[in-house]
């Protein structure tokens, strides 16, 4: 092979190359932003597909420790705090159903600190339900979940 005919294969490889790592970084920059946990254990028992995060609130903890399948549940974000475990704590406020009298329920994801989310967003949540909790609040009773090692994909 002669020296010019190398440097014009090299050439054109480094191209390719180029052309792709561009093309990746123009999808990923318009596609989805994913946030990935470490996901569910080979043993994990999943909630049923119809199973929705108001099922689980009211569910009395039966639910707990059942990882929510991806894709998940979609979701609007309706407020952010610091998570007393460090990250944030996305907070989705579930719509009430006559049954429960006054009742609130919540939603809420502990996510990575660094997480690009912001309040009014919308996402797309699956992970692990670590707890299940009803307290007062001083007016009403309350209801929240509180999910864990979360997969969350921000819808655009």
């Amino acid at each position: 092979m002669k020296p010019l005919h190398l440097v014009v294969l090299i050439l054109v490889g480094v191209g390719i190359m180029l052309g792709v790592t561009l093309m990746q970084k123009k999808q990923g920059a318009s596609g989805p932003v994913v946030v990935k946990a470490s996901g569910p254990p080979a043993d994990a028992a999943f909630l049923d597909p119809e199973v929705q995060p108001l099922d689980v609130a009211t569910g009395g903890g039966a639910f707990t420790g059942q990882w929510v399948k991806a894709p998940g549940w979609q979701v609007g974000i309706t407020n952010i705090t610091p998570a007393d475990s460090g990250g944030k704590a996305l907070r989705i406020e579930l719509p009430s159903h006559p049954t429960m009298r006054g009742m609130s329920a919540w939603l809420v994801a502990i996510v990575p600190e660094d997480e690009d989310i912001k309040k009014g967003d919308f996402c797309v949540l699956s992970g692990r339900i670590d707890s299940v909790d009803k307290f007062h609040d001083g007016y009403a009773e309350s209801l929240r979940v509180v999910m864990r090692d979360v997969t969350l994909t921000k819808i655009k």
